[in-house]
């Protein structure tokens, strides 16, 4: 439970708060914790702006209020999961470990109030394969989960040479940003479809969205820094998109995952 009285909800899911860094937008996340109390918060990647702290550094006490915020929930009874993405890999050398009241993980299941299985992970493994998805399809699922695997160590080796091979797929062209989407969300619903699960929902990509595709859920949360965007999901199962920016509480209506 967080520390002040906010709306009870059953799951916060966030990515791209990047600390340490400008622009983070930690003063509007922290009203986004104030906001809402949820059961379960996803830190679903790139909550730490480590890449970009051998240009500049910039961690003003709102950082640090985040920070405490979070284990303080953690400490309190909420269910507060770390999902390291390709800014803060570094983070994934710890494995599954546990810091305060916060639990470090690369992926995890979450059941949604309606009994759906939801697949949440950072999602920057499918940048690699995102491109041969049709085929990957055609091959199976045992090829799509041995792509995944392969593509999460082939993240692994390049940040140990320091090569990134991650995270920048999509900044492209318009036209060629659309395509890659569209192929990136194919790959994660291949990717939840193999595993049995009924959605996905990734914090790798800028902008909050979703769509379903053969009968698959597949939802991002948006970079917090670029969109102030999140995912949270009511007591009674309905997913919605927060608005980091907007002037009333009310979030954007996303879709209720009912159940079978």
């Amino acid at each position: 439970m967080l520390d002040t009285a906010g709306r009870p909800v059953k799951a916060l899911f966030v990515a791209g708060l990047n600390l340490g860094t400008k622009r983070s937008g930690s003063a509007e996340f922290l009203e986004i914790l104030r906001r809402y109390e949820p059961e379960n918060i996803y830190l679903v990647g790139d909550m730490i702006g480590y890449r970009e702290w051998k240009k500049s550094w910039h961690w003003p006490q709102s950082h640090n209020d985040v920070i405490q915020k979070l284990l303080r929930a953690g400490r309190r009874g909420t269910k507060v999961l770390y999902l390291p993405g390709d800014r803060d890999g570094f983070m994934r050398h710890y494995g599954d470990a546990l810091f305060g009241g916060i639990a470090l993980t690369t992926e995890a299941i979450h059941e949604s109030a309606t009994g759906k299985k939801l697949l949440v992970v950072h999602g920057d493994a499918y940048d690699l394969i995102a491109p041969s998805v049709g085929l990957f399809s055609h091959l199976g699922k045992p090829f799509i989960s041995l792509a995944v695997f392969l593509s999460k160590w082939a993240e692994i080796i390049g940040r140990q040479i320091g090569f990134s091979i991650h995270g920048q797929t999509y900044q492209k062209t318009s036209s060629r940003e659309a395509r890659f989407l569209d192929a990136y969300a194919k790959t994660a619903v291949t990717a939840a479809n193999a595993l049995g699960v009924d959605g996905v929902i990734c914090g790798h990509l800028p902008h909050a969205a979703h769509r379903q595709i053969d009968q698959i859920h597949f939802m991002t949360t948006g970079d917090w820094r670029i969109s102030q965007t999140a995912l949270v999901e009511h007591l009674d199962g309905r997913f919605e998109i927060i608005d980091g920016n907007a002037r009333t509480p009310e979030p954007s209506s996303l879709l209720t995952l009912n159940p079978a």
